[in-house]
């Protein structure tokens, strides 16, 4: 009687662990906070600008007031690429660190840092700016909401002001 008893639990758990092994991390509306940073590092660290068709919805929109006139409101997934492969062409050594996570149901927010060498053109405030080789940093927050596991919005706010006296593009603050 004790042995089968031992054995049921060893069944129940063995299910259990199986079930969760085959659930899928995103869970209903909610992201996990990895799922939110294997995205983000994958795409600008790794390059992988293809997670863009898996991540976002089809119909999806993405506001960042820190990206060039034209490009501020984006609403689909070849833009996005664009505007990724420029930035990363201009900072091919390009991290992305994030520092910290917040998940409530089906809204996510994150902020870090994005740094590296500026190698390439830059397109920033409408213009292209030659290669400065300067080394950046950029504080970057973003803003996400989901439906049915993909991203459909966010909101990207970046240190813009920063990046530019970096870049020497204004003075320095006094």
């Amino acid at each position: 009687m004790k042995a089968k008893k031992i054995f049921q639990t060893i069944i129940g758990v063995m299910a259990l662990i199986a079930i969760a092994g085959c659930m899928p991390r995103i869970k209903g509306n909610a992201m996990e906070k990895e799922e939110v940073r294997r995205m983000y590092l994958e795409i600008y660290n790794d390059g992988n600008i293809e997670l863009i068709d898996e991540l976002f919805a089809p119909e999806f929109v993405s506001r960042n007031q820190g990206r060039n006139p034209g490009q501020q409101e984006i609403k689909d997934h070849e833009t996005m690429k664009i505007v990724i492969r420029e930035v990363i062409t201009a900072i091919p050594d390009i991290e992305l660190k994030i520092d910290e996570i917040l998940v409530d149901g089906d809204l996510a927010a994150w902020h870090g840092s994005l740094s590296g060498t500026n190698t390439g053109p830059l397109k920033i405030a409408g213009k292209t700016i030659p290669p400065t080789k300067k080394r950046i940093r950029m504080e970057v927050t973003t803003f996400l909401r989901f439906e049915n596991g993909k991203i459909v919005e966010t909101y990207g706010l970046n240190d813009m002001l920063s990046l530019m006296r970096q870049l020497e593009l204004i003075p320095p603050a006094k």
